[in-house]
């Protein structure tokens, strides 16, 4: 896997079936017909920052996408109880960082609901 943190940021990962998975260039955006519009000029960026990790390779794109992206304020994500909705254990906000944080959902969700002391819930919860 490949991930360059410049900004705008840029990844490529390889899969089982050996193809690739290749994003980044988010921009701020407030209107998702624009951010649309902006696709073809963007994969073609992306295909071409490409070619810098893997010349040689000729990469065609099989499936193409565009979304929105968010996070919050300080890219921390929220996980556990929200003090007004009792009975619901929230995992929200991962970003560019989700394989991580989910991993830290389980384990703090799992000790909230076992009544495991959790130190962690302090820094990602709603009341931070």
């Amino acid at each position: 896997m490949v991930w360059d943190t410049a900004q705008p940021y840029f990844y490529l990962s390889n899969t089982d079936d050996n193809r690739l998975v290749i994003g980044g260039g988010d921009i701020k955006f407030k209107n998702e017909k624009l951010r649309d519009s902006l696709m073809d000029k963007k994969i073609k960026a992306l295909l071409q920052q490409c070619k810098t990790y893997l010349p040689g390779v000729k990469v065609e794109p099989a499936f193409e996408w565009c979304g929105t992206f968010s996070e919050t304020n300080d890219s921390l994500p929220y996980i556990g109880l929200h003090p007004e909705v009792p009975n619901v254990y929230f995992a929200l906000g991962y970003g560019g960082n989700g394989t991580m944080f989910s991993q830290l959902a389980a384990e703090i969700i799992s000790n909230i609901i076992q009544d495991i002391p959790d130190h962690r819930q302090a820094l990602f919860g709603f009341n931070r």
